[in-house]
């Protein structure tokens, strides 16, 4: 016996909630209309434009924080390298989308 969840599982009779016949194979998570068009598949962020724009954001905050705690308090030529850290990952994710490497 099959189980049920709240996201449409199949039941025991091998239907899901909406009454349609399960094929038994899992959800690649795209489907599509009636009319036949596809829904556009979410990324959820897995692209490599969003991995380098958060991997240098996440260096730029980095760096801003030991700028603030580092002597002389704050350290305001480290803060500013952080924040200019902080703009070019905004310009890398761009760029990168612009190429072809993250979602549209």
């Amino acid at each position: 016996m099959t189980s049920t969840s709240s996201s449409g599982a199949r039941s025991a009779t091998g239907q899901h909630r909406s009454g349609q016949p399960s094929s038994g194979q899992p959800s690649s998570g795209q489907h599509s209309s009636d009319a036949g068009t596809p829904v556009k598949h979410v990324h959820h962020g897995r692209t490599p434009a969003a991995w380098a724009g958060s991997l240098i954001a996440l260096l730029a905050f980095i760096v801003g924080g030991i700028g603030f705690v580092i002597p002389p308090h704050p350290n305001w030529v480290v803060v500013i390298i952080g924040a200019v850290l902080l703009v070019a990952s905004l310009i890398v994710t761009l760029v990168m989308r612009k190429l072809g490497l993250g979602a549209d």
